[in-house]
């Protein structure tokens, strides 16, 4: 990093934790409510002579020694020390806006009565204004807020989820904040935790995961033209060294695993599905176990985002065990796709894979549910009643996943070059026309491909693309990794995620791949 560059990243740092420290303020003088992680020194502030900015400075001066103790003995060395030391000047001027930002509005609203609902709109415009800061602040990339420092020391000493770890934080000091404020006010009233706690709460998350991409922009303020066209010119010529590929998403119920492999049998590629569960869990340095359990599985993507999301950092970065398995798959999918022709099931190939001009993405679903059931009885031993739970259920944990890494429906058929209804024509009709399109692709590859965004792309680098020429369409595939034993493959009723079945009702060719379909496949489809 350049120093030209630098000093652009710390003034945009500047910038976002000064709109942060207004957005504070903000909250407070709309008096229904502040932030859970300002709430503590909202309080404080409210009965001792320290403004809310001067207790902000001290609470976080206090944060900050226990980040030191909190360090392992064996890395508090300077680099790490200089780090907490970092944080003096910015918590100084995130004090300052805060104070600031309140004179200001003490000087506007002074007399003035504030009605409830502009009350609850400042809690909304403040929220915004805090997520804005956020966003910034994780594109210019310089450090972490004090508070979310203490929050990710906590969760790697005691190696718990960083959401989780975050949730217990913020209750910890709204708990506070409820209790000292009881006794002050001689058991009379709670201060600064109330309806606006939530509402902020339940906000800056989503709104982050919103304005994320939206303002990635700014990356051309602190690369020089020059960089940026390298880039440009670096991951066009990786992307003319993927080999081909075949991704296939679908809905539960409609044979993908079982598809995957006859399409990898009849053109003598490699094939990929639960085999990568141990490549996964060898990137991410996790359990089999875990990976098995979590990838590609989403339940409430708003709660995640609400709760659970670790904003404060890049998504390579993330402490988010869930982040954290993506980054692992998309790297293992493009190395894979950097070193053979292959068919992969699942885990978002498709987006992860979306700058390849070899890769043939692939939708299946079924107009039909009796032949999903009639598939899930065949192949899964499943009754009428278990089949439709899983079908709701795996459908919407796949489509929540997808959601929250691409931002659109599973089965928007625009993310896909081959949209195929399995019930009208079968699957070996499917597995010929899927095979004819895949030759075609390899001997024309797409013109034009989506190109990642400079942060997606380097969390998803895999590996340094291999300088062999991709080999020729029908040649043996090279060795397959080990695979996992059976004994920790998990079947795809219980470990897979789609999109709710007959959003797509008729066969459709599109010609634009950003779509994430995730979660483990059975070995039995």
């Amino acid at each position: 990093m350049t120093k030209v560059e630098l000093a652009k990243r710390i003034a945009v740092f500047l910038f976002s934790v000064m709109i942060q420290g207004c957005g504070i303020s903000i909250l407070a003088h709309a008096l229904v409510g502040i932030t859970p992680i300002a709430s503590f020194s909202y309080v404080i502030s409210l009965h001792c002579p320290l403004s809310l900015g001067g207790v902000t400075f001290f609470f976080h001066l206090a944060l900050m020694v226990l980040q030191y103790f909190l360090l392992f003995p064996q890395v508090r060395d300077r680099r790490h020390i200089m780090d907490i030391l970092w944080q003096i000047p910015m918590t100084f001027w995130f004090s300052l806006a805060i104070d600031t930002s309140g004179w200001l509005l003490d000087q506007l609203l002074t007399g003035f009565d504030l009605p409830y609902a502009m009350s609850i709109g400042m809690v909304i415009l403040g929220s915004l204004i805090i997520a804005t800061g956020i966003t910034l602040a994780v594109h210019a990339n310089v450090a972490l807020v004090t508070g979310e420092a203490v929050v990710k020391l906590i969760s790697q000493r005691i190696k718990k989820e960083f959401g989780f770890v975050k949730m217990g934080f913020d209750l910890t000091l709204v708990s506070l904040a409820s209790i000292i404020s009881f006794i002050a006010t001689n058991f009379t009233m709670v201060e600064g935790v109330r309806e606006g706690t939530l509402l902020s709460a339940c906000m800056v998350g989503p709104t982050v995961r919103f304005l994320m991409p939206r303002l990635r922009g700014i990356n051309r303020f602190f690369y020089p033209k020059e960089r940026r066209v390298a880039y440009r010119q670096a991951q066009a010529q990786e992307s003319q060294q993927f080999h081909g590929v075949i991704t296939i998403a679908r809905e539960y119920g409609c044979g993908g695993r079982i598809l995957g492999q006859k399409l990898a049998d009849k053109l003598k590629i490699g094939f990929y599905d639960n085999e990568l569960i141990g490549m996964i869990a060898k990137e991410a340095g996790l359990s089999t176990d875990v990976v098995a359990n979590k990838v590609g599985r989403l339940d409430n993507a708003l709660l995640y985002e609400m709760i659970f999301k670790d904003y404060t950092a890049s998504l390579d970065q993330s402490l988010s065990t869930q982040d954290a398995l993506f980054v692992a798959s998309s790297r293992v999918i493009r190395s894979l796709a950097h070193k053979e022709n292959c068919v992969i099931v699942g885990r978002g190939a498709d987006f992860i894979l979306g700058d390849n001009p070899r890769c043939l993405n692939v939708y299946l679903y079924s107009s039909s549910l009796q032949y999903k059931l009639d598939f899930c009885q065949a192949n899964y031993h499943e009754d009428e009643a278990t089949a439709k739970e899983k079908m709701a259920r795996i459908d919407h944990q796949r489509n929540e996943y997808h959601r929250h890494y691409q931002g659109h429906s599973l089965a928007n058929a625009r993310n896909y070059d081959l949209c195929l209804d399995v019930s009208a024509l079968g699957p070996e009709a499917c597995c010929d026309l899927i095979a004819s399109a895949y030759q075609k692709l390899q001997n024309s590859p797409k013109a034009h491909v989506h190109k990642l965004d400079h942060a997606v792309h380097d969390a998803l680098l895999a590996t340094e693309p291999t300088s062999k020429p991709a080999p020729e369409l029908g040649s043996e595939p090279a060795p397959e990794a080990a695979s996992v034993p059976a004994s920790e493959q998990v079947s795809e009723q219980t470990a897979e995620s789609s999109a709710a079945p007959n959003e797509i009702s008729e066969v459709t060719v599109t010609s634009t791949a950003t779509a994430t379909d995730t979660a483990t496949e059975a070995k039995n489809q």
